[in-house]
């Protein structure tokens, strides 16, 4: 069974209902950009709650050195309860306070420009999820025969279930194994009725429902921006890179030499005055899925604007890339004839202009860019004068 969701800018994703359930249950394999998308949201709304924390152990610490100093408050609960809170305290503080500066590491290094590596921010987040639920155990184990009971489990992990974004195969483990050690040692120290044991398994039920739906829809979520930027850096005529994808792309060669070609199609405008803007974007796909034939992967492929399109390969293919250019525009020529693409005697062609160079910065584009740019001016004019 198919089912077709439509998100808020209109666009439709058809997703099978086993599709959907291995996307709620973390079963499917997720891309690196969706990976990084949840993970830098753990990150953020993770940051707020540690920091909701890190305040609140202050307190606690604080309170805690205040109790000490009372001998009925020490007689009632002993010395060891007191230090061994403390500590718990310090622990989770600790904890809290890394995932904050980890926050505003990758706030600082993003703002530079630079991109923080996932790995280590998983270890932070994972650190403070499996502190806060050890933490949550350890205290409740000990209050257990006090009034407040499950209290600080409960509240740990229905925190951490709706602030992160957890995957569902290693959520549910979490979840399980940690409510059931509870409901065991409440049982054990004689604080488990039957009522809270159906209230616990309720709950269990009920977080590991939200931590599925909310991981689905981030998933979903994801893959939906993904489309989009992937959208945005190319041309929906041709399938092409556009030009946003060029300078995007022109950072990573920043300091090699490449060989930039510009490519104009000669008398476009006429050519759609004759035969209909259908025809025209028909043509640009023709020109289009030419070049993809000719250069497969051995040169990168950009529809700048208009009829203009580029080509970045690499310098020392110089010969192999106008081999191409020229196979490619006799291709262009011999297949608009065939449709009667006819203008002043002539079918539709294109003029091309090179520069070889490094790009030295991320403005050192604009130069190569001007002398191909240039150069297929120059072999326009001489086409027009039939000089070539």
């Amino acid at each position: 069974m198919e089912h077709i969701f439509d998100d808020e800018d209109g666009l439709q994703q058809r997703r099978s209902f086993e599709e959907i359930m291995e996307d709620a249950l973390g079963l499917n394999r997720i891309t690196p950009y969706i990976d990084r998308f949840m993970v830098i949201s753990n990150l953020r709304y993770g940051t707020a709650l540690a920091a909701f924390v890190a305040a609140f152990e202050i307190f606690m610490i604080r309170n805690s050195f205040i109790m000490s100093r009372d001998p009925d408050v020490i007689a009632k609960v002993g010395w060891n309860w007191i230090i061994h809170h403390r500590i718990a305290y310090f622990i989770q503080l600790l904890s809290a306070l890394l995932l904050v500066a980890a926050f505003f590491l990758e706030r600082s290094r993003r703002q530079d420009g630079q991109s923080t590596p996932l790995l280590p921010i998983k270890l932070v987040i994972a650190q403070f999820i499996v502190v806060s639920f050890a933490f949550g155990i350890y205290t409740s184990c000990g209050d257990l025969t006090r009034d407040n009971g499950f209290y600080s489990f409960l509240t740990q992990a229905t925190s951490i279930v709706c602030i992160f974004v957890i995957r569902p195969t290693a959520l549910i483990p979490l979840l399980l194994g940690s409510f059931a050690f509870m409901r065991y040692a409440a049982d054990q120290a004689g604080a488990l009725s039957h009522g809270i044991s159906i209230n616990l398994q309720m709950l269990w039920i009920g977080l590991m429902i939200s931590g599925c739906i909310k991981y689905y829809h981030h998933v979903r979520d994801g893959r939906m921006r993904e489309l989009l930027i992937d959208q945005s850096y190319h041309d929906t005529l041709t399938g092409l890179a556009n030009l946003r994808a060029l300078y995007r792309d022109i950072q990573g060669l920043i300091g090699q030499e490449l060989m930039l070609v510009v490519l104009d199609l000669d008398d476009f405008k006429l050519y759609n005055d004759l035969h209909g803007h259908g025809t025209g974007n028909r043509v640009l796909s023709l020109l289009a899925s030419i070049l993809l034939m000719e250069f497969g992967d051995t040169a990168s492929l950009y529809r700048m604007h208009g009829d203009e399109f580029a080509i970045i390969a690499p310098a020392d293919a110089q010969e192999a890339t106008l081999a191409r250019i020229h196979r490619s525009r006799k291709i262009l020529q011999r297949r608009t004839a065939q449709y009667g693409l006819i203008a002043e005697g002539r079918p539709m062609s294109f003029s091309m202009g090179a520069a070889i160079g490094a790009v030295g910065n991320a403005d050192g584009i604009k130069n190569l860019l001007h002398r191909a740019d240039s150069a297929m001016y120059e072999e326009k004019q001489a086409r027009r004068s039939g000089k070539s």
